[in-house]
C-alpha cells in the first residue's frame, strides 16, 4: 500500500524486529522448559538452525542498508544462507541423535558468536574512522585477548564441566569390588552413578543387554548388569537439566567393563585363597593332628595327655576357621556348650548354661566362630586352673549383640591384683578384632568375667 516513507521503515527495519522478536521468544521458551530436557534440547537445536538460517541473510541485507553501508553480496546469494535453517529443522523433525546434538549446538552457538563479534566489533571500529588495516588488527586484538578466553570459560563451564576424569573413578570401583556383601555392593554402585549422572530417578531394569544404551530420545540411559550388580534404569540427567548422550553411553560401558574385571579378579582371588585355605587344613589335620593323636594315646592316663587333649582342640578350631562355610549361631552355642560341659565334667565342676530359647536365624563367620572359641575356651580354662570352682554359671544374651558372662564360686581374687599376662591380653586382642571388649568384676561370692562382640 506504501504507508511507509520508504523500505527501511516498511521492509527491513519490521524484519529485524521480528528477528529479535524471535530471538526474545526463544529465551522465553528456553525458561518455560528448564524442567523438560528433552523439550529444551530440541528448542536448542531449533533455535540455532532458526538463528544461523535467518540472522545471517537478515543481518547480511537489511541491517547494511538501514546503516546506509554497502551490501556484502547480492540479494539472490544472501537467500542461499537460509538453507541452514531448512538442514537444521530436518535434523531436528527426524530426531536424530538429539541428545548427541546437544553438545554441537552449543559449539555452533560460540563458533556464531565469535564470527559475529569480529564483524560487529570491526564494523564498528571502522564506522568510528579508524584505518581497515588498523580496525582489523585491534579487532583481533581485543577479540584474541578478551573474547576468545571467555568461550573457553564458557565452554568448560557448559560442557566440558560434565565430562569425568576415568583416572578420579579407579579409587571408587576398586573400592566397591572389594566390598564385602551384595547389597552393600549394589547400593555404593547405584550411589557412583548417581554421583555421575545425577538422574532424578535410578529403578531397576529388566534389559539383557550387555552394553549401556540411550533410550527415550535420550531421557533415559539403561545400564547392563555387570559383576553382579542389577541392571539399572537412569532417567533425567544432570538432575532433570539435560539428556544423555552417547558420551554417557560410553562411560557407562568402560564403567560396567572394568568394574566387571576387577569383580572376576577378585573372584579369583577369593577362590585362591580358598583352595590355599583347604590346602593348608589338610596338611595340619594329616601331619600334626596325626601326630598330636598318637601322642595323646601315648600319654593316656597322665596329665599331660590333658595338655595334648586341648592342643587337638586348638588345632580343630584352627582346621575349622580355614573352613569357608559360615556356622549357624545354634550350632556355635551347642559346640561352645559341649566343649565347656567336658572340660566341667573332668574337673568335678557343675556347670550352668543359660541362653535365649528363641535364637536369631543368623551364621557366624569362620573366622569370627573361632575367635569367640578360642575366648571362651579360655575364659573356662583360666576359672578351671585358678580358681577350683565347684560351679560355673555361663549366660548368653543376644538383644543387640552377643554377651557371654562366664563367673565361678571359686577362690576370689581381686581383679585389680590380675597380672595382664598373655592370656588376657590375647582375649582382649580377640575381642577387639570384633569390635568388642572384656570386663572383670568381682563380687561377695564369685568371679564373673563378661565378653562382648559383634556377630557381623
Amino acid at each position: 500500500m506504501r504507508w511507509a516513507p520508504g523500505q527501511d521503515i516498511g521492509v527491513r527495519l519490521p524484519m529485524l524486529l521480528q528477528l529479535l522478536l524471535a530471538i526474545a521468544f526463544g529465551l522465553l521458551q528456553w525458561r518455560i522448559s528448564r524442567h523438560q530436557p528433552l523439550d529444551r534440547a530440541a528448542l536448542r537445536w531449533f533455535a540455532l538452525s532458526a538463528l544461523v538460517g535467518c540472522s545471517l541473510p537478515v543481518l547480511s541485507l537489511y541491517a547494511p542498508n538501514i546503516s546506509g553501508w554497502s551490501v556484502p553480496f547480492s540479494q539472490a546469494y544472501a537467500f542461499g544462507l537460509f538453507l541452514p535453517m531448512y538442514l537444521g529443522i530436518a535434523l531436528g523433525l527426524r530426531k536424530y541423535r538429539l541428545f548427541d546434538l546437544d553438545v554441537w549446538a552449543y559449539r555452533a552457538l560460540l563458533w556464531l558468536a565469535g564470527a559475529a563479534t569480529v564483524i560487529f566489533m570491526d564494523a564498528s571500529l571502522l564506522y568510528l574512522g579508524l584505518d581497515q588495516a588498523v580496525s582489523l588488527g585491534a579487532t583481533l586484538l581485543l577479540c584474541g585477548g578478551l573474547y576468545f578466553p571467555f568461550r573457553q570459560w564458557l565452554w568448560r563451564h557448559l560442557i566440558q564441566r560434565r565430562e569425568t576424569n576415568f583416572e578420579t573413578l579407579l579409587p571408587d570401583i576398586s573400592r566397591i569390588a572389594f566390598i564385602v556383601g551384595a547389597s552393600e555392593q549394589q547400593t555404593a554402585w547405584s550411589d557412583l552413578l548417581r554421583q555421575l549422572f545425577k538422574p532424578l530417578e535410578a529403578t531397576p531394569s529388566q534389559s539383557d543387554a550387555v552394553v549401556a544404551e540411550v533410550r527415550e530420545d535420550g531421557l533415559l540411559l539403561r545400564i547392563p548388569d555387570c559383576g553382579g550388580m542389577p541392571a539399572l534404569n537412569l532417567r533425567y540427567a544432570g538432575r532433570g537439566a539435560r539428556l544423555f548422550s552417547s558420551r554417557d553411553a560410553q562411560l557407562a560401558t568402560a564403567l560396567c567393563h572394568l568394574i566387571g574385571k576387577m569383580m572376576s579378579g577378585r573372584s579369583q582371588y577369593e577362590q585362591g585363597v580358598t583352595q590355599e585355605r583347604l590346602r593348608i587344613g589338610r596338611d595340619l589335620h594329616d601331619n600334626i593332628g596325626a601326630r598330636l593323636l598318637k601322642l595323646i594315646h601315648q600319654l593316656r592316663g597322665t596329665p599331660t595327655a590333658e595338655v595334648a587333649r586341648d592342643a587337638m582342640k586348638d588345632l580343630r578350631t584352627a582346621i575349622g576357621a580355614l573352613d569357608a562355610h559360615p556356622v549357624p549361631l545354634p550350632d556355635a552355642l551347642a559346640d561352645w556348650r559341649a566343649e565347656a560341659e567336658g572340660r566341667c565334667e573332668v574337673a568335678n565342676c557343675q556347670l550352668y548354661w543359660q541362653q535365649p530359647v528363641a535364637l536369631p536365624a543368623m551364621k557366624l563367620a569362620p573366622r569370627t566362630k573361632a575367635m569367640l572359641e578360642a575366648v571362651m575356651r579360655e575364659l573356662i580354662t583360666n576359672a578351671l586352673k585358678h580358681a577350683a570352682p565347684s560351679q560355673i554359671e555361663v549366660e548368653i544374651d543376644l538383644e543387640n549383640r552377643l554377651k557371654v558372662s562366664v563367673s565361678n564360686n571359686g577362690d576370689i581374687a581381686d581383679p585389680l591384683a590380675w597380672k595382664d599376662g598373655y592370656g588376657l591380653r590375647n582375649m582382649r586382642g580377640r575381642l577387639e578384632e570384633l569390635d568388642g571388649k572384656l570386663s572383670i568384676a568381682a563380687g561377695e561370692k564369685q568371679v564373673r568375667l563378661t565378653l562382648e562382640a559383634n556377630l557381623t
